[in-house]
């Protein structure tokens, strides 16, 4: 079942326009209908500053929309990458906001001969990373990913139960925190 994009509800997912149209810092410009995703899908991965050595994560939705190429990016949990965590806690804090993406150039020209700038009309993804710096600086997340505390949600329904009437629906604090999230940001 393929995710869709929620922006500004509970996922787990943080969601980034990972490439846009817009010249990046070097005078390029990526024309996004020319994205060829189908390798990509094959192998999502997300990259630390565009180190193949250091996988982080990896993409579960990626689309072309009327704003970019956005991905929603899973990070790898601390027992498998401990990096990983650490880079996915300063994307939940905000210290770390963008993304630059690795690709493949199929088809070309040049823009301007003096700045050795290129527009690329079409293009194979090759890989996503998250940076420091982007090449385009409109590459920036645009929702945090947001892991809710079950405790914060029930603690109003809880103070408002007796115990004998929780005792009496059979209300646990799974079965409220299921109820209560089911469906949100899938």
């Amino acid at each position: 079942m393929k995710k869709k994009f929620f922006p500004g509800t509970l996922f787990k997912d943080s969601h980034f326009i990972a490439s846009t149209a817009t010249p990046d810092r070097m005078g390029d410009i990526i024309e996004q209908s020319g994205w060829v995703l189908d390798n990509y899908k094959k192998n999502p991965v997300i990259l630390w500053q565009h180190r193949s050595s250091e996988p982080i994560g990896r993409a579960n939705n990626i689309q072309v929309t009327e704003r970019g190429l956005e991905v929603q990016i899973e990070f790898m949990p601390e027992d498998v990458n401990p990096t990983a965590a650490r880079i996915e806690k300063m994307v939940k804090e905000g210290f770390l906001n963008a993304v630059s993406v690795g690709f493949d150039p199929i088809e070309y020209t040049e823009r301007d001969t003096d700045s050795w700038s290129y527009h690329f009309t079409k293009q194979e993804l090759l890989e996503i990373s998250i940076v420091t710096v982007p090449a385009n600086a409109e590459a920036l997340v645009v929702a945090r990913s947001f892991d809710p505390n079950p405790e914060d949600f029930l603690q109003p329904v809880n103070s408002s139960i007796s115990p004998r009437r929780k005792n009496l629906l059979g209300l646990r604090k799974k079965q409220l925190f299921n109820l209560g999230l089911r469906g949100v940001g899938r």
